[in-house]
Formats: C-alpha cells, structure tokens, sequence
C-alpha cells in the first residue's frame, strides 16, 4: 500500500501535481466497479473489498477480496472475478479478458522495473499453480510470470500465513505480515525469517542475511529510507529484534536487519497518549526524511526518517490506514470522520510531504464505509480511491437518480483527464492500430423490416437508402448508441441487416481477417458475399425469418467473439461487410450488434471454419389480402358448429367481431374473447373465426403466402376447401378435438409460413374460415392471428 504508484478508481488531482494549492473539482467520473466479500478464511477482519491497487502504463489493477466487477451502472450482471481485476484507466472499464484466478484474497501489490505485476497475499493457487501467498504476472496477460518464483510459509503451524505489504527499492522487494519462512529463485532456496523478508525482485531469491525478528502480531506496512539503507516497519507486533520503543513502528538497517540505534519507535504521549495501546500501524510511506505513519486508534503522523522524533502528530475521529506518496504529495486512506457521509475529507487526507501541512484542496464527496485502502494516479492525470464506498452525489452526466459507486471512484481536476501517449493494455493478438479496418463503436448502414433484399451480402448492393447510425446498435438494452425499429407493421421484427465498406490497399499484404463480434442472439457475417462467420446459427439457407439457435443472456449478450477468417475474397480498393441479426424467439425483447475488423498477420492461432450457409432466395413482395391486424368474426362459445359453418355462404351476422390478434390468457391479444366454459367448468377446446376479402383478378397471383399465429392447433378453409391444417391430427376432426400438442415459447408467437394455390381464389368475395383447437380442456390460453399475401 506504501508504493510509489500503488493504484485503483479514486479521487483526481491536478495536472502533474506541480500546485500544492490548485483545486480539484468535486467531479466523479462513471467507472465500472467490485461488489461482494470473500466468505472463506481470511486473516482480515477489515471491511472494505479493496485493499490495495497498482498503475502500470494505462491499466489500474485492483487487488482485495471483492467476489464481482459490475457494470458502471452498479447494476445486474454481477460478473465473477475476485480477489484481482483491471481496468483501463481512461474509460474506466473493465479489461473483460485479463482473468487471473486466484484462490483466496490479494492484500498488496507492487510492480518490478520492467513492468511485470507483483501481487501478494493469502492465496495459495494461481490459475491453478501452486504459490504461497506471492507471485508475479504478466501485466499484459494475466498469466504466471515463469522467471519470478517465491513464497512464504507458516510450516509450524496451521494458522494462514500472510503477506500484507510489499514494497520495491531497486532490485530489492521487501515483504512483511504472518509468516516463518521464505523460499524462491531459480535454486528453491528456502530459509527462516521473523514475519518480514527481502527476496530478489527480478527472480524471487530470498536474501538470507537480512532477518529482522519480528515479535508478537502480524506486521502491515513496509518501506525504506530515501537512501535506501534504513527499512521501516509498521503492524500490530509488540517489538521488533526485542528492542524497546519498537512497538508497532519501527526502524532496522537494510544490511542485515538489525535495529538502527537511537532510533525512537515509541509513542508521543503528551500529544496522544492513547497511542499505541490497542492500535495497529497500518501503513507507513517516505517523503525526504519524513516518515508517514498511518493507523489506529486514531491518527496520522509524521516522524523523523533518520532518529523516529515524532514530527507532527494529527489526531481523526476514526482510523487512517493507507499511506501512498504521489509526486511529492502523500494520500492518507481513512475513514476519518465517520462512516455514511457524503462530504469531502472524509475518506482521504492529502498532506504536503515536505512540509507536513493538510491540504484542502479534494473537494469531491463519496459515501463510504470503512473509507479509502488505497490511492493512485492515473496517466492523464486523475486519482483513483480504492476501499469501500457505495455512492457519490459528484458523478459527472449520471442517469437521472445514479449516485453509485463500486467501491472506487476516479476523480480529476476542473480542465478534465489530460492528453497523455501511454497506451490502454492491448489484448493479446489484438490488431496494431494500424490493421484497424473497422472498430467498435463505428457506423454502419442497417435495415430492420424483417426483409433480405436479394444481393444484400454483396459488395455492389446499393444501401444508400438504407438508415445509418453509430454501433451499438440495437434495442432493448439502454446501452446501444443508436436504437433500430423492433417491428414491422405492429409485429416484431426476426432479424436485421448491418452492412459497412472498408479499403483494401493491396490485399497481398493480409494473411487473414480477424471479426470481433457482438450480438444477440444470433449471426451471419459476410464479406463481398462470401460467407465467413456463423455465430449461434443453423446450417442452410439463412433468410429473413430464421432463427438463431438459441437465447443469448447475462455477460454473453455484451461480449464479443473473436474469429479469424480467410481473406481470399478481399478485392484492392473497397470491400463490404455484411451481417444479419436474428432473434432467438421473434418477441424477443431485445437485439444487439457490434462490431470490428482488423487485418491479421502470419498464421492465424485459431482459424474458424467456413460456415455451412447460404443465403435464402429472397420473399417476393406480393398484395397484402389479409393483414395481421384485421378484423374477424369469432364464435366462442363451446359449441358444437360441425362442417357447415366453413361455407362461404354462412350467415355470420351474430358472431363476436374483433381485430387480431385474438384469444385470451397471454396479455397481447387486440382483442380478448370467451372461454367457452362448457357444463362441467372446463373450456372449450374449439373457437371459430371467419374474415371475408375481396380479389378483382385471382389469375394475378401465382401463389398465396400465409403465416398463420396459433396457440395450440388450427385448421384452415379457403371459400369451404381446406387449405391447411398446423399442430392437428389427421383425419376428421370434430368441436373437441384437441390439437396435436402444446404449443410454448416461440411456438405460441412465431408465425407458421406456408405457400398455397390461388387457384382456390374467385374473383370478388373470399371467405377464409379457421378453427383453433386447445391441446387440453384446462388450457389457459389461445392465441390466433393470420396474414395472406397474394404473390
């Protein structure tokens, strides 16, 4: 915690920290965020989920015993990821693919000089290696750094050992908590030590000439004289190498560990003298010859680096328990007046190193528990506070009512994050900006009316009428940029169309396509028509009304996937993209897509398989003759019509009239008609339905294209003559017949596409007539509507 860039979400500063007195704006920006607590065994009683972050380039890295990241709007998805998590320091986000796994929390964390992640604490397993309590990451990746090896061990006992601070000085890393003995580097060296060590930074081997004895409890904090030859100590341990005046803080030289002379430990007791009976000296950090001293119960104070004469002491309501030193400035954690409050000062002191002096100039607020457990500084400029916060009335454009915060906030100065080179951590394989061909977040042209124009994958279909707007694009979710029709003459839509043009200088030079993709549920991708990826589709033909295979939810709707495709269809000059978008179910709530293209060198890892589809022929728009909204004629009533009230002729008079869709039980009917209760309370099995329309010139038409809606069965009459029968038995079929099977989920509100003869057609007045059948008496819905385009 005592780094010199120890890191998460917090509060802002100014520019480069240059101004001792400019002020920053109280103006939280929106970041993604941690929730939930470690259950297991731990030897923390502390409340926050955070306890210590890590800047390196333009990645914050979060350590602590969280269990989730959230969303920024604090809300549903909670996505698994504990104890270890990254986000980009500039949007805030979670770096959705860094995904190390750790058995149990992680207290501290450091970073060698070349940029690999130092991480320790109280697991035992990284991404399923054995580690004891210590390891080093690729920052880049996640995965175990091979050349660093070390750990610690409490072999005498089976309390957990513990490592609770780290801090590098050079090649050194020092480390301090709960444990007897220490091993590592490319030997396996192992060797005893007292609750404090020194291992190789670079490999991990353990120093075995430096051993400070560490008496009583656990020590918290670590770090080393501005010269480098003094280390000093902070915990709850009653002495240090049996010296007096070495409870809780103390000072040993970095040679051997042995007790730097004179050098006074103990407490001030005329300023406060409740100091250091009971308390713990959390953590501790160097400005020049000031040492900081963070603890309980309750102060912050700065010492003489050199002799330990107590410099100035600060007495806080509560507890102060993070100490990080930032171009000069030292950030004090705490929860310093209290917990619950919106109001500045309250989770963090900001003290001038070189003079002592408290500085007012954090004027943001955050809603806190036990307060901050960490602070960082970001590339352009802004400050991360890590601990346990729950809200902040400074968030920068929130949604109406959004004071949420998940246990970080990221705060900068009245001009905002400033410009800065150092690049956002770049997932591996991911393309150089320079194969960037499409991103995220760019536009595209769409058309969403549930049709397939034919060519609409090729490189020379015309899309200028064609909608435009920026990815995401979709409906149903709140978070797309451009929000496309879900419906199409009062019925929703299955699928939609995305197409955008790219250039290709010379498509000698690209070994292969790489598509990032999200959607929901389901896609086609294609490129100057040649088919390249099918995401959560069927095999065959892929038209308008296809559906995908199955539902898509929860983190699956937002992320993408990633494939590698041939780029043998790539023409020099402007190429086409081309996807579709279906629906899992057609009344699906929501559709999501975005996307990106970049050009992959060499092999590709991963290649994906040519796709087994084509696109279907397609729907020749025909005369609309019966709308999915038209009224008809219904008789609901239990009774038994037998075959006569099929006839065109049929006096209908009396029936019930009412537009589609018609039925009872789901909520979504236009109009609502009887049960039907029959003598012994059950309902009827059979409702009938007729809906005349009228045809100058039947030979107009080749064929007619029906689609019928029912819940559960139905059967259906062209002027008297069946046309069609959907989820019946064969055979005769009589008023309590019931339907073939249930019809569920998609079933009860896709509509059934058939083609049928014109020939059944008269010039003048058709009469259609169509009966649905229940699959049981105890049913507690139907549901019928029917389109009918002569084409």
């Amino acid at each position: 915690m005592a780094g010199l860039t120890a890191g998460l979400l917090a509060l802002a500063v100014v520019g480069p920290l240059t101004s001792a007195t400019a002020e920053i704006a109280p103006t939280v920006y929106r970041t993604d965020g941690v929730s939930g607590q470690w259950a297991g065994p731990t030897t923390n009683t502390v409340s926050s989920p955070i306890w210590d972050m890590q800047v390196i380039g333009n990645t914050v890295y979060v350590a602590g015993k969280f269990l989730n990241v959230v969303e920024a709007r604090g809300s549903w998805p909670e996505i698994p990821q504990p104890f270890l998590a990254a986000f980009d320091a500039t949007s805030g986000e979670w770096i959705d693919w860094w995904r190390p796994e750790l058995d149990a929390p992680v207290w501290a964390l450091d970073q060698t000089a070349d940029g690999r992640l130092l991480a320790a604490g109280e697991f035992d397993t990284v991404n399923g290696q054995p580690r004891g309590n210590l390891v080093a990451l690729d920052a880049r990746t996640g995965e175990i750094d091979p050349q660093f090896n070390a750990g610690v061990e409490r072999p005498w006992t089976t309390a957990q050992s513990v490592i609770r601070d780290l801090y590098r000085d050079g090649d050194d890393l020092y480390l301090i908590g709960n444990f007897s003995h220490v091993n590592g580097g490319p030997n396996g060296l192992r060797t005893q030590v007292g609750k404090a060590a020194r291992v190789d930074a670079n490999n991990g081997t353990p120093d075995t000439v430096w051993k400070p004895q560490i008496q009583g409890r656990s020590g918290w904090g670590i770090t080393t004289s501005s010269d480098g030859a003094r280390v000093h100590l902070g915990g709850e341990f009653s002495s240090v190498n049996g010296q007096p005046d070495s409870k809780l803080l103390a000072t040993v030289n970095a040679t051997d560990g042995v007790s730097v002379p004179g050098w006074d430990g103990g407490p001030n007791w005329s300023e406060h003298p409740v100091w250091p009976e009971g308390g713990i000296v959390y953590d501790i950090g160097v400005v020049g010859n000031n040492l900081f001293v963070a603890g309980a119960e309750h102060f912050w104070e700065m010492r003489s680096s050199t002799t330990g004469a107590s410099l100035k002491l600060a007495p806080s309501t509560n507890d102060t328990q993070s100490v990080d030193v930032i171009d000069g400035r030292v950030y004090i954690g705490c929860h310093c007046d209290g917990r619950g409050n919106y109001s500045p000062g309250k989770q963090m002191r900001v003290i001038d190193g070189n003079t002592g002096t408290e500085l007012t100039d954090i004027t943001g607020n955050l809603r806190s528990g036990d307060g901050g457990w960490g602070t960082a500084k970001a590339p352009d400029g802004c400050l991360w506070l890590g601990g346990e916060f729950w809200g902040t009335t400074s968030l920068k454009d929130p949604p109406a009512g959004l004071r949420w915060v998940g246990n970080f906030a990221r705060m900068c100065d009245a001009a905002g994050p400033q410009p800065h080179n150092v690049p956002s951590l770049v997932r591996p394989g991911d393309p150089l900006p320079e194969d960037l061909l499409i991103q995220p977040g760019d536009g595209w042209r769409y058309l969403s009316n549930d049709t397939h124009p034919a060519g609409w994958t090729t490189r020379a279909f015309d899309d200028s009428g064609w909608a435009a707007g920026a990815s995401e694009l979709g409906f149903g979710d709140g978070d797309e940029a451009t929000v496309v029709p879900n419906a199409v003459g009062g019925q929703p839509i299955t699928s939609a169309l995305f197409r955008r043009s790219f250039d290709v200088p010379d498509p000698a030079e690209v070994d292969y396509l790489t598509v990032d993709l999200n959607v929901d549920d389901g896609a086609t991708v294609w490129i100057n028509g040649v088919p390249v990826v099918a995401e959560n589709m069927p095999n065959g033909e892929i038209g308008a009304q296809t559906l995908a295979s199955q539902a898509v939810w929860g983190a699956a709707e937002s992320d993408f996937t990633r494939y590698e495709v041939p780029s043998n269809m790539l023409t020099a000059g402007t190429n086409t993209i081309a996807v579709s978008v279906h629906q899992n179910w057609r009344t699906s709530a929501d559709l999501t897509f975005d996307a990106g293209l970049s050009i992959g060198r060499g092999t590709p890892a991963n290649p994906t398989p040519t796709p087994n589809i084509a696109v279907a022929p397609p729907v020749v728009q025909g005369t609309a003759l019966v709308a999915a909204d038209a009224n008809w004629a219904y008789l609901d009533d239990g009774s038994d019509q037998g075959t006569a009230w099929v006839a065109p002729g049929l006096a209908d008079g009396a029936w019930a009239v009412g537009p589609a869709q018609l039925g009872y039980g789901d909520g979504d009917e236009a109009t609502v008609i009887d049960e039907g209760r029959t003598g012994n309370g059950s309902r009827a099995i059979t409702s009938y339905f007729r809906h005349g329309f009228d045809v100058a010139n039947p030979a107009a038409f080749n064929e007619l294209a029906l689609g019928l809606l029912r819940d559960d069965g139905a059967i259906v009459y062209l002027n008297g003559t069946e046309l069609l029968r959907d989820n019946m038995p064969a055979g005769n079929v009589a008023y309590n017949t019931p339907a073939a099977d249930y019809a569920w989920g998609a079933g009860e509100t896709d509509y059934q596409r058939y083609t049928a003869p014109s020939s059944l057609l008269v010039p003048g007045r058709n009469v259609l007539a169509v009966e649905v059948h229940s699959a049981n008496p105890g049913s507690n819905d139907i549901s019928f509507a029917l389109t009918l385009d002569g084409v």
